[in-house]
């Protein structure tokens, strides 16, 4: 039977304003005109052929990058309108939904409910995620540059996964959560395996199916968990590209993690760098995490230090000329407890050293640049004194040694002033910056 309720525009066209107003009341916007702007999306009933076409186009791209011949891209084409209940179509915005399909699916599984207002409203309430994402992100550019299969299969199911995880809070809105699962279930396969055939191709068919929206939408409702919406605003900025990270959470927050602390790390040697004489010579490599650990190992003091496991990054420089150089090195650690285990190790590998038979005279004060650490000083015979400095800022630790008549160590506190400042997190990380 046809449904009007899929059928007609004027009930369409209020289904939509309705899973509009509730989308931006999920999303933190006072009224659906601050977040879609003047004009709501459009929707109107359409055929599957409409959406091949709009599939078509938009994919055309992706399938030129990847020498996808025609044939299977009218295979592909065929697979993924298979079932579809409804196409957000970015250009046109508008949200084009597929009579025939839900009604045959209706009539099929014994659906009655799919034919109400309510049914409309909840799977209207994913597509208006996706038109409001299409003006405040750049997540369907991000899909057409995609280079291969699965950074497409990782970036899809950011795309889908925020519009079931914003649509599923959005129909909330509404008092329609039981009419968005029953919606998601019907439309993802999950009434076709559970009722129409047992065979492992259908399943792992529909299981391909389902991943962009059911593992998309637990990786997503995972970052708006741990992170909030501002890190669901950095995850549609900049989604992953493997879709392991969307099965395994925990790899993507890694993932971010590792690359703020690098960029804390190269921050602070840039900060060095800058208190640093122009005409200076500039070198030195960054050791490996793996070869800092064995060095400190092989001592036989830090054989067993567990700190030398939390090392998350390290990088180093040096500045020279004839007469002197500075050394500068930044480690990260994974908590403070061991960035400060980390500082007093150092303190007794170095008292060690001066310990040994023929070692030149060290003298050691506290701290250095109002931070927590040590300062060794050590004069030979004969030769300018070298001066070795370890100090903390929160879970990062700052090492530098310098020797030669043009360093003073006033200059050098001051750049260590300068890169402590550096590694102040932007979310709000203590540091145990100096003020």
């Amino acid at each position: 039977p046809r449904s009007a309720t899929w059928r007609d525009a004027g009930p369409l066209r209020a289904a939509l304003a309705d899973a509009a107003g509730a989308v931006a009341s999920a999303a933190g916007f006072v009224s659906a005109e601050a977040a879609f702007g003047a004009k709501l999306p459009d929707v109107r009933a359409g055929t599957r052929d409409d959406v091949r076409a709009v599939l078509a186009a938009e994919l055309a791209p992706f399938f030129d990058r990847t020498r996808m011949d025609a044939r299977s891209r009218a295979a592909a084409l065929q697979w993924m309108t298979l079932g579809l209940f409804a196409k957000y179509d970015v250009a046109a915005d508008t949200v084009i939904v597929v009579p025939a399909t839900i009604e045959a699916t209706a009539e099929l599984f014994g659906l009655p409910w799919l034919r109400e207002p309510a049914a409309a409203k909840a799977l209207l309430c994913h597509e208006v995620v996706h038109a409001l994402d299409a003006r405040r992100t750049k997540l369907f550019d991000r899909a057409r540059a995609a280079a291969d299969g699965p950074e497409m299969q990782a970036v899809s199911a950011v795309i889908e996964g925020h519009a079931q995880h914003l649509g599923a809070l959005a129909a909330a809105k509404l008092g329609l959560e039981k009419e968005f699962a029953r919606v998601t279930d019907a439309s993802s396969g999950d009434a076709f395996t559970g009722r129409a055939s047992e065979s492992p191709a259908v399943r792992a068919s529909a299981a391909a199916s389902r991943f962009p929206y059911v593992e998309g939408a637990r990786f997503v409702a995972k970052i708006a968990a741990e992170r909030g919406a501002d890190g669901v605003a950095a995850l549609l900025a900049d989604p992953p590209s493997d879709p392991l990270w969307i099965e395994r959470p925990a790899l993507w927050t890694a993932r971010e993690a590792t690359e703020r602390t690098r960029a804390r790390v190269a921050a602070a040697l840039r900060a060095f760098d800058g208190a640093m004489p122009a005409d200076l010579a500039r070198g030195g490599e960054s050791p490996s995490i793996g070869a800092l650990r064995e060095q400190l190992r092989a001592s036989g003091l830090a054989a067993d230090d567990p700190c030398l496991d939390r090392i998350a990054d390290t990088a180093a420089r040096t500045w020279s000329e004839r007469h002197g150089f500075v050394v500068a090195g930044v480690l990260a650690f994974d908590d403070e407890e061991s960035a400060a285990a980390f500082v007093a190790l150092e303190r007794r590998l170095s008292e060690a050293r001066d310990r040994a038979p023929g070692a030149v005279a060290a003298t050691y004060a506290d701290g250095a640049a109002g931070l927590p650490g040590h300062r060794a000083r050590r004069v030979p015979e004969n030769a300018p004194a070298t001066e070795v400095w370890t100090v903390r800022a929160g879970r990062f630790v700052l090492e530098t040694s310098f020797s030669g008549p043009r360093f003073k160590a006033a200059a050098v506190e001051e750049a260590l002033r300068g890169a402590s400042a550096a590694l102040a997190a932007p979310d709000g990380e203590k540091t145990d910056a100096p003020k």
